[in-house]
């Protein structure tokens, strides 16, 4: 049965990513203009890691069990390898993990909340 859990979620997750890379896409290129030294395969190639540091941490979280934070360390370094040396997307990137945590912490405490009623 986790297994499946698992099977699903991750199915799910990339699912979401592949949904609004496009989006986040179209917010970046009308917030930033114009494409800069990253070029426009580049920018897509951000926007892609920009959503899925969003949906992991929030499903991670959500979901994960004991070593849901090692887990996403995990994860957030393997990304941060692979876009060493551009700074300004790191920044972005913990901005984004950060707002998907509160979000997650959010709705746990509410169903927590609910499920003492």
């Amino acid at each position: 049965m986790k297994f499946f859990k698992t099977s699903i979620l991750i199915v799910f997750s990339a699912i979401l990513i592949t949904i609004f890379t496009p989006l986040i896409y179209i917010i970046d290129k009308t917030i930033f203009g114009e494409v800069g030294f990253l070029g426009e395969y580049g920018r897509i190639f951000i926007d892609f890691f920009i959503s899925y540091s969003f949906f992991t941490t929030l499903f991670l979280v959500l979901f994960g069990g004991k070593r849901k934070y090692i887990y996403l360390a995990v994860l957030l370094v393997l990304e941060l390898l692979i876009l060493f040396g551009i700074w300004e997307v790191w920044a972005i990137l913990a901005g984004t993990a950060f707002v998907a945590w509160l979000i997650a912490q959010t709705i746990l405490v509410i169903k927590k909340k609910i499920s003492k009623k």
